[in-house]
């Protein structure tokens, strides 16, 4: 695996777009960053223009038409699509050639030259621009290397200038690099950028002073960013931005000095931006702007092409631009419904749809108007999130399972372990649940060509298919061990194998699984023969007993079965599960009636008789199914219920001791009365 360096700041997630065969990443902070997926780090995209202007030179005989001439410079790059990305030019000097034709002659170096090199490693080539003699249109006079190159020499006469390339072919000032930015997407050929982050940073502010510090925690991107300190209500523009710890605002701060206020930083209003069709690093402030979401009282958070148009996304709002050749005369319309996302990470487009999730439940479109589909599941769902975090809410697809996943930060969490799951084909509901955090996923193709979800961690940060009993341990890891006589509560002794060892390839930052005490623990070191944990377990295991390392228990919990109504009570005996035939494991199982938090107890009389595949202790809250029995081999499970009859039912599955991927086909309480029979579901 080639790890890319991308440079951004890591307090934001980054998002990313895909334009003309060039990924690029956006924060909010840094420059937006490109990569051709050759390159060994990202770039800043787009180039800046040369600080200085052209120096006077030198003269000697030549062609040089007689006449006044405007002269300037710029920066390209070959390695470019068509060769065609470039800078601005620098401002122009005059030059006057009088008495006779000349050559001018100019230096070329890093400094105290007359033409001065790029900085940038992909800037490879400078183009010198000038006009004829008193005229204004500038012509390409000739290129040269961005190394290795001392001097160049202006050498033709107007007639000649005049055949060469106009230089507004490619539009003289519209290569301005990208602005920053939370959001970018490609529609119809041009980039677009917009949002903004909003940021808490402690600054320093002085009473009747426009300065504002900070410990390097500025952006010099944030000109035209509106800045709010403490409970004042005063908003303050950020005019001039001289390092990472200095900014300058107007008005002057009028507030109480302070070394350690608390400054909200923001985008000072829902403003998009674009580039020059077909050149995503090329930009222009000034005109290739406009507002978006007015009178909306939103927050622009998501932008994504569907249906060749771009689709503007507030928090509970949504906008279309319909554009031609130019989004600047395109025609905005308001998407009716108040849905919204939480981010533009929670936008997912696939197979001719847009699926989204925001503060007013998850979505779907596959015309003009998005479709409600979260509405079973918004109340449970609403009790679990920690808004306060959603920005590192995020969609992901497994087209494995035909699933949407939206990965969010539970309250009282600070990562992402928690997921609502959306079943495209069978339009069901699951809510997912991780030991570690999940950053990040995308769908990407496997060395046989298959499309898998691969997915990070935030414990470890290691990348891994979305599958497997071990995935996302080092491939060296059986993922199972047996226990060796003197282990602890912290370390625990392992005998007959020998663990992985060696930075990035140990087993630091997995989950160690105790299947006696159905506790799992963070894997903080190991050696060949013993793993210590971050954390102690309740008890040691004892010699002998299985631990897993990797092998996270997967919890399947149903939603309520109503039948005919709630004015009529039932009572099922029993519970079919259906599973891919699996050759060992141990489930838990426990059952819900009435919407009652605590589980049934499980008893039985004398003369019940229950499966040999499933046991219990009478009056436990719990039974355990062993599916290491040729009763169950083929998939199909009936687990008989011994209860009182009631309006509700659900059930819930902590797989205890995992072999190989547990996978539950579907589930259904069984009634004797044919005519009663409940929805077969999952979530």
């Amino acid at each position: 695996m080639t790890t890319i360096k991308t440079g951004l700041k890591a307090d934001k997630p980054a998002v990313f777009s895909t334009i003309n065969g060039r990924l690029y990443a956006t924060n909010d902070f840094n420059r937006v960053q490109a990569w051709d997926g050759v390159w060994a780090s990202t770039r800043d995209a787009g180039m800046a223009a040369p600080a200085t202007v052209l120096g006077a030179g030198t003269n000697a005989a030549g062609n040089v038409t007689l006449g006044v001439h405007l002269v300037r410079y710029r920066y390209t790059d070959s390695t470019s699509p068509g060769a065609a990305y470039r800078s601005n030019p620098s401002a122009a000097v005059s030059i006057t050639v009088a008495s006779t034709t000349k050559t001018l002659n100019f230096t070329v170096g890093a400094a105290a030259t007359d033409i001065i090199r790029s900085t940038d490693s992909k800037c490879d080539t400078i183009q010198v621009e000038a006009t004829l003699a008193a005229g204004s249109t500038y012509y390409v006079v000739g290129t040269l290397a961005n190394a290795g190159v001392a001097s160049f020499s202006y050498n033709v006469s107007d007639t000649t200038l005049a055949a060469l390339d106009l230089t507004s072919l490619y539009d003289d000032f519209g290569h301005e690099q990208p602005p920053a930015g939370s959001i970018i997407a490609e529609c119809r050929n041009y980039a677009f950028i917009g949002g903004g982050h909003s940021r808490t940073i402690t600054c320093g502010v002085t009473n009747n002073s426009a300065t504002v510090t900070s410990a390097a925690a500025f952006s010099t991107l944030w000109v035209g960013r509106m800045v709010r300190f403490g409970a004042e209500t005063t908003q303050y523009l950020v005019t001039a931005v001289a390092s990472t710890s200095s900014l300058t605002v107007t008005p002057v701060y009028a507030g109480s000095t302070n070394a350690a206020a608390s400054g909200v930083f923001y985008a000072k209003n829902n403003r998009i931006y674009w580039s020059k069709a077909g050149f995503p690093e090329s930009f222009k402030a000034v005109t290739r702007v406009r507002d978006v979401l007015n009178g909306r009282g939103d927050r622009l958070v998501g932008m994504s092409d569907f249906l060749g148009d771009l689709y503007l996304f507030g928090t509970r709002s949504i906008q279309r631009l319909v554009f031609q050749a130019d989004p600047g005369t395109g025609e905005l319309n308001t998407i009716a419904g108040e849905f919204g996302v939480w981010n533009q990470r929670c936008i997912y487009g696939l197979d001719g749809a847009l699926f989204g999730w925001g503060a007013n439940g998850a979505w779907m479109m596959t015309g003009g108007r998005p479709r409600w589909i979260s509405k079973k599941i918004d109340t449970t769902v609403a009790a679990l999130v920690n808004t306060a975090l959603s920005d590192q809410f995020f969609a992901v697809y497994d087209p494995k399972e035909k699933i949407i996943r939206w990965h969010f930060v539970a309250t009282g969490g600070s990562v992402p372990r928690h997921a609502m799951t959306y079943d495209i084909v069978g339009d069901r509901w699951i809510i997912d649940q991780w030991r570690q955090g999940i950053d990040a996923g995308v769908t990407v193709a496997s060395g046989t060509g298959n499309l898998r979800l691969a997915v990070t961690d935030s414990t470890n940060g290691r990348a891994w298919y979305a599958e497997g009993a071990s995935d996302g341990v080092p491939a060296a890891s059986t993922g199972d061990y047996t226990v060796a006589a003197g282990s602890t509560t912290t370390v625990i002794q392992i005998t007959g194998s020998s663990l992985p060892t060696g930075t990035g390839t140990d087993l630091a930052g997995t989950i160690l699984y105790d299947v006696t005490s159905a506790q799992e623990r963070l894997v903080a070191s190991n050696t060949t023969s013993a793993i210590t944990l971050s954390t102690a377990l309740s008890t040691a295991p004892a010699s002998g007993a299985l631990v897993y390392v990797g092998a996270i228990p997967c919890v399947v919990e149903s939603n309520w079965t109503i039948f005919d109504g709630m004015e009529e009570k039932t009572s099922p005996p029993c519970l079919w599960l259906k599973f891919i035939p699996q050759a060992a494991g141990t489930v838990r199982v426990e059952v819900y009636k009435d919407f009652s938090t605590t589980p049934i107890p499980w008893t039985k009389s004398v003369s019940d008789i229950a499966p040999k595949y499933l046991s219990w202790t009478n009056n436990a809250t719990f039974a355990t199914l062993s599916l290491t029995t040729t009763a169950t081999n083929d998939g199909f499970v009936n687990i008989p219920l011994f209860s009182d009859w009631a309006r509700s039912w659900k059930f819930k599955l902590t797989v205890l001791s995992p072999a190989g991927s547990l996978r539950l086909l579907d589930s259904e309480f069984k009634f004797q009365d044919k005519s009663n029979k409940g929805q077969e579901t999952t979530e």
